[in-house]
């Protein structure tokens, strides 16, 4: 006599009525199955006692159909995830290039303004330069021309305050565009990011039901 121990599947026990209970769970799962072979090589006999094994293939179909569904609800959940973080990380991909966008814009407009105020600046005192030593030029003696060559350079004193005011005043506005321009940046890539956690909290909802 010879016992051999061996696996088939689950479903082929369906029809038997020790097993009927777990017909449901049977799909796609092997069990063990100890045979019993008497006779001889010419004649071989081959018995199976379910009732004997019932109990025990009960249990190992019942578990492994527990494995089965844990598994594919892990599989569905990775998938659940795994979509949902491709989701999210091309909400904030999307709204990083458009955050980067408004700041170079903004840093090209605060560059524009501070460039334009200072040539305007420099026209100005250019402009007081040349009066001031025009003035100076048409003096009629030395006298005339050392008078005159003061006020001009007062004037020149002023037209260089006037230059400093204005290219401070220029720094003053592009500063305030790059701030806005950050401000309205960030605004942006907040906005993505809380609509990327959203993505992922639905997705892990979803997943915390298959469990």
């Amino acid at each position: 006599n010879y016992a051999l121990l061996s696996s088939i599947p689950a479903s082929l026990l369906a029809n038997n009525k020790a097993f009927n209970k777990v017909k449901s769970k049977m799909n796609s799962i092997s069990v063990p199955l100890e045979m019993i072979i008497t006779g001889d090589f010419k004649d071989p006999k081959i018995s199976v006692n379910f009732k004997n094994q019932a109990k025990d293939v009960i249990s190992v179909v019942t578990e492994k159909a527990k494995e089965a569904v844990k598994e594919k609800a892990s599989d569905e959940a990775q998938k659940l995830i795994g979509k949902a973080q491709i989701e999210a990380d091309k909400i904030v991909a999307t709204a990083k290039t458009q955050a980067n966008k408004t700041r170079e814009e903004g840093l090209k407009l605060a560059n524009k303004t501070r460039e334009e105020t200072n040539k305007v600046a420099k026209t100005i005192r250019e402009k007081a330069y040349k009066l001031a030593d025009a003035e100076v030029a048409n003096s009629k003696n030395i006298l005339e021309k050392k008078a005159k060559q003061l006020v001009a350079d007062k004037a020149k004193l002023k037209a260089d305050q006037i230059e400093i005011n204005a290219i401070k005043e220029g720094d003053k506005k592009a500063n305030l565009i790059n701030e806005k321009s950050e401000k309205t940046a960030k605004s942006i890539e907040n906005e993505a990011q809380r609509r990327a956690n959203k993505v992922i909290n639905e997705a892990q909802q979803k997943v915390n039901k298959l469990q």
